[in-house]
């Protein structure tokens, strides 16, 4: 976006008997100059007929060409912040209306400008996101979200294809370590990272310390023995639960990431598998234990977030959620199982705690539109999402019983094909076990109900 030097050039294969996507090449950044350069080939791309090549918004196309190297081919584009706020979408035409051709081999290549924030003064207080590609004057920090790496969108079936099995090669002549999402983190400056299990794709690379503790890797974090140890028992305890909740293994260990914002004030987390990313300047993971303890404890206050992000790896890595009710099944759903967890072993009144605050941001909500009604995603807003999507699941919970929420929740994620609507929502309860008669009762009262968030207040205290 904004003011950095970015070169890339990728190769893209489509192969329509492979579903997952293979990215192989050579990535050079610098994160003092906010430079950075690609040469990359996409193989086992699944055959897609209506579709669009996402690059973000700050990225300028030299050109599309064949793999000779020889042809260019034209392309068009077009911006749709209902599928993407970074991107812009990129298309080749055949020549019929509307008709569109996706070559077997195709070579991009692109610059693109961002800035390296390094003074405080002139930042934005709030100004950066899980989708914007950060220098921070320390590192380069750049998730799926960023669209850093050409990624393709089904447009027919709602699905984003930002998975990639790897073989890369990363060249930062001013870095100490580096770190690709999906492989270990290394130092020097020029490492290849490979991935054969299919990941989203994060760059994070910089001058930082790192360790691994009992298979954990922790980036430029700085915590003392006994808080190592003690995080990694608690993520172990939360994957544990979830997966025994579910009856679904967790997936690789974590990795803890630390970093500070290119704005003043933001603070918060995000997942892209297996990474957990922390941002801000404000503690980072020291926020998790218990100040001057001894022993080190934890602090239950902050740790539901952890378990909130670790159970993406859910509902967001094994399950993509899209449609109209998106984000209740990528946000709401994530937020009811934290609680769960939080219930089960923090007790009964860290859970109380979490249930008065969801119940305190929701009560004067305006404008509540019932889940039956919803026709554009970002309808479900963020306190509709994390507060009363929960409070949702909660009077389900109490009207099927909690090992029936289980069971649901298990078969939404088994379910990788899913269009999340409202008929899907309504469709996956009834399949999981549900009445007609109880999901009548349910909607009516929980949902359509011109008294639906009161009712669900009531329900919850």
């Amino acid at each position: 976006m904004r003011k950095l030097i970015t070169s890339c050039c990728f190769l893209l294969y489509v192969n329509s008997q492979s579903q997952t996507p293979h990215l192989t090449g050579t990535i050079t950044t610098s994160i003092q100059k906010g430079t950075l350069s690609c040469d990359l080939q996409l193989s086992h791309i699944p055959a897609i007929t209506d579709y669009t090549i996402w690059l973000n918004t700050g990225l300028n196309i030299q050109y599309f060409r064949d793999s000779s190297n020889r042809n260019n081919y034209y392309y068009k584009r077009d911006y749709d912040g209902n599928n993407s706020t970074e991107s812009m979408q990129y298309f080749f035409a055949n020549g019929s209306k509307d008709g569109k051709f996706l070559p077997k081999y195709l070579r991009i290549k692109y610059t693109g400008a961002f800035p390296v924030m390094t003074d405080t003064v002139t930042m934005y207080d709030y100004n950066d996101w899980k989708g914007n590609i950060a220098f921070n004057g320390q590192s380069i920090r750049a998730a799926e979200q960023t669209s850093w790496y050409p990624i393709l969108y089904d447009k027919k079936n709602d699905v984003v294809l930002d998975a990639y099995t790897f073989d890369v090669t990363v060249t930062c002549e001013d870095c100490e370590t580096m770190y690709m999402n999906g492989d270990s983190p290394k130092k020097g400056t020029v490492n290849r990272f490979t991935s054969k299990l299919p990941v989203k794709m994060m760059l994070f690379a910089g001058n930082y310390p790192f360790v691994q503790k009992a298979g954990i890797n922790y980036l430029n974090t700085a915590l003392s023995a006994e808080e190592y140890a003690l995080l990694g028992k608690w993520s172990n305890g939360i994957t544990g639960f979830y997966a025994k909740k579910l009856g679904i293994p967790f997936g690789d260990n974590v990795t803890y990431m630390e970093s500070a914002p290119s704005s003043k004030k933001n603070g918060w987390m995000f997942v892209t598998y297996p990474t957990v990313a922390i941002m801000g300047r404000y503690g980072g993971l020291h926020n998790l234990f218990k100040k001057g303890n001894s022993p080190v404890a934890i602090d239950s206050s902050y740790f539901s977030y952890i378990a909130h992000e670790l159970g993406h790896y859910y509902f967001g890595t094994l399950f993509s959620p899209n449609s109209d009710l998106k984000w209740m099944f990528l946000e709401g759903t994530t937020e009811y199982i934290s609680l769960q967890y939080t219930r089960a072993v923090l007790g009964e009144n860290e859970y109380r705690k979490l249930i008065a605050k969801y119940i305190v941001e929701v009560k004067d909500m305006k404008g509540y539109i019932p889940l039956r009604d919803i026709k554009q995603s970002d309808e479900i807003t963020e306190d509709y999402r994390y507060r009363l999507v929960p409070l949702l699941l909660t009077a389900l919970e109490k009207q099927i019983g909690i090992e029936a929420v289980w069971v649901w929740l298990s078969s939404v994620v088994k379910d990788r094909a899913a269009t999340t609507n409202y008929a899907y929502f309504k469709n996956s309860l009834l399949k999981a076990g549900m009445s007609e008669t109880a999901f009548a009762a349910f909607e009516a009262r929980f949902i359509v109900n011109d008294k639906a968030v009161e009712n669900l207040i009531a329900e919850a205290r």
